[in-house]
Parts: C-alpha cells; sequence; structure tokens
C-alpha cells in the first residue's frame, strides 16, 4: 500500500517521516473488521508500542470479544532472524523489543524463541478451540 521508496527508507534507515502511521493503523483496523462482520474468523498480527496503541487495539475490536496473544522471543533470536531477513534494520528491532511487552493484558502468552511457527499455530489453536 505505500510505495517501495517509502518502505525502503522505513525497512533500511528507520525513517518514518513520510509515513501516516495512525491512518496505516486505522485502515488495517477497519479491514479485520469487515472481514469479522462477514463472520470470518482472522488471525491479526500487530505490535503494540505503547499503552494508547492498546488502547485503540482493545476499543477497535471489542465488540468481537479477542483473544489477546503475547508473543515473546529472546534478543538473541530476535538478532538473527532480523540480521537473515534482511528486511529492517536491528535498531528498528531492537525498539520493537524494548518497547512493545506490558501494554495489555493478553489471554494466552507464547514464546517463539526455540519454537516454530508451526508449533505455535498448534498451540493457538488449542487455546482458540477451549482446549488449553
Amino acid at each position: 500500500c505505500l510505495p517501495r521508496s517509502i518502505v525502503e527508507r522505513v525497512d533500511r534507515q528507520n525513517d518514518r517521516s513520510s509515513v501516516d502511521s495512525r491512518a496505516i493503523v486505522d485502515g488495517a483496523y477497519a479491514c479485520a473488521r469487515a472481514l469479522l462482520d462477514q463472520g470470518h474468523k482472522i488471525v491479526f498480527d500487530v505490535v503494540i508500542l505503547s499503552d494508547a496503541g492498546a488502547q485503540r487495539l482493545v476499543q477497535a475490536f471489542a465488540e468481537y470479544d479477542p483473544l489477546l496473544v503475547a508473543l515473546s522471543c529472546s534478543w538473541p533470536e530476535i538478532e538473527k532472524r532480523t540480521v537473515a531477513r534482511a528486511d529492517r534494520t536491528l535498531a528498528e528491532a531492537e525498539h520493537g523489543y524494548a518497547n512493545a511487552a506490558g501494554h495489555l493484558a493478553a489471554h494466552l502468552l507464547l514464546d517463539s524463541t526455540d519454537t516454530s511457527a508451526e508449533e505455535l499455530a498448534r498451540q493457538l489453536a488449542v487455546a482458540l478451540r477451549g482446549e488449553a
């Protein structure tokens, strides 16, 4: 949804000066709500970096009774994955790591440090079915 030049500035230089983050978040929430209103079940992945961002998320989805999942990972593993992906800077990853925890009371806590995406998905499915 953004021109490649802006994505490059964000990913490689941590320059968000050309990005209206609030508009992007509002658009993403509206798309997710439209799917939910049509009866779809969705997994909505978002990094919450502030108490205000947490409040906006909770308000946006309050009527849908969401299952809030906190996903954690050790810093050495995040650093390794970030270098391997090469689509963001370590500074961006470190900012998320330092600021993403503690803004919401999650229903489920998952740690991805030593757990595959497939296993995390299985654990989430178990929780959604109420088998946890």
